[in-house]
């Protein structure tokens, strides 16, 4: 499961939905959702290739395995997790009405 926490906080970092990111590793989507839920084996190969499209090294990527650096990366998620939902109800509540011409 740290692997696939890792997998997900660099993927996310970057700006890649789990679909692209898939997609530039040439793995099929729904098998990288299972790398990312701690439910898959994966192969060497299939290690690599997620590392080099993440344009890490592996001694960079597998550092983010050890304890510390695991519990910044999950604090990292959940702030994200939360700015991004600051910015949808931001969004919500900004929304210019209608006036009332315009119905």
């Amino acid at each position: 499961m740290d692997f696939g926490e890792c997998v997900r906080q660099y993927r996310m970092e970057r700006g890649y939905s789990q679909e692209a990111f898939a997609d530039a590793c040439e793995i099929d989507r729904s098998y990288m959702g299972g790398v990312e839920r701690g439910e898959r084996n994966l192969a060497l190969i299939n290690i690599i290739r997620i590392v080099q499209t993440l344009e890490m090294e592996p001694s960079e990527f597998f550092k983010g395995l050890d304890t510390g650096n695991r519990q910044e990366l999950k604090a990292k998620r959940e702030s994200a997790q939360e700015r991004k939902k600051l910015v949808a109800r931001f969004n919500k509540d900004a929304k210019p009405k209608k006036p009332a011409s315009a119905l």
